[in-house]
């Protein structure tokens, strides 16, 4: 297996994901650029765009409940699914797109995530999620934040999780994940899974729990650090699958991780994300060209 993976400067600023757990009280200032929107959407009924899918665990590590949560992803021009079951407790997120930048916004007027209380939000997309960025709000606020009523009362430490391919050439998928740190915080790795599957897994059931013993994990990383990073310069954890797959293999590739505060372990981030091997394949080809 060949480690041939480089990360230029203006690609490192697009890694990314999505992801957990959360420190720090904003001041009530930075309340009246949230706007008042209407309902969102209807999640789109389209099944064109599934290939990458993620699903995240983020812990509410804020001492006010929220009822309103921020993201914005780099990466894909379409987000053709949200998951909407009863771990979301806020509904289909607004977007608001510009390029393959999109703003999604977690909202409820009656829906609450009670401090340490866990939600869950996942997506899949036409493209892999390849960065986050802070986006168009006013006060600089970071890609990842709890609101309350519209006042902002805590961020969210972003894990960034992006595939990669760890081999030069294009006659096979040497698949892996890079998680990223661009928060000024240490972030504790406790583990990254990988499992090999027939067949994806329907986005409500990409979850954590449920696929906890019916998956045959294969361990990557147990125990790591991700330094403190930033937009600019964002610190980096690789995780390379000790697997070789040919471009026309059926099979999905499913990974996991799971990182933490080392301060309080109870602010975690989890996620998953998979991606069938074709898709990884078509993605080797194009970042060759």
């Amino acid at each position: 297996m060949s480690f041939l993976r480089r990360f230029g400067a203006k690609r490192a600023l697009l890694l990314a994901a999505a992801a957990v757990a959360t420190t720090g009280v904003s001041a009530s200032a930075f309340s009246s650029y949230i706007p008042n929107w209407p309902p969102p959407p209807m999640p789109p009924e389209s099944t064109e765009c599934n290939a990458y899918c993620y699903n995240v665990d983020i812990t509410n590590n804020t001492p006010n409940a929220a009822n309103d949560l921020h993201v914005t992803l780099v990466g894909p021009t379409k987000i053709c699914t949200h998951y909407l079951g009863s771990l979301n407790p806020f509904g289909t997120p607004r977007e608001v797109r510009s390029g393959n930048v999109t703003q999604l916004t977690y909202w409820s007027n009656t829906a609450y995530v009670q401090p340490g209380q866990i939600a869950h939000i996942g997506f899949c997309t036409n493209s892999p999620v390849t960065g986050m960025v802070k986006g168009h709000n006013a006060g600089d606020l970071p890609p990842f934040y709890w609101t309350k009523e519209r006042f902002h009362i805590g961020d969210v430490i972003a894990v960034g999780h992006e595939w990669a391919n760890y081999r030069a050439d294009v006659l096979a998928v040497d698949p892996g994940v890079v998680l990223s740190n661009t928060t000024g915080t240490v972030i504790h790795v406790r583990q990254v899974d990988f499992a090999l599957i027939d067949k994806a897994i329907p986005l409500d059931k990409l979850m954590w729990t449920t696929l906890e013993k019916e998956l045959n994990w294969e361990p990557v990383a147990e125990g790591g650090i991700l330094p403190p990073g930033s937009e600019d310069a964002p610190s980096f954890f690789q995780a390379p699958f000790p697997i070789e797959l040919k471009p026309d293999d059926p099979r999905t590739v499913v990974f996991r991780f799971w990182a933490e505060d080392p301060k309080d372990p109870s602010n975690m981030n989890r996620g998953l994300g998979q991606a069938s091997v074709a898709s990884l394949a078509k993605l080797a080809r194009q970042e060759k060209k």
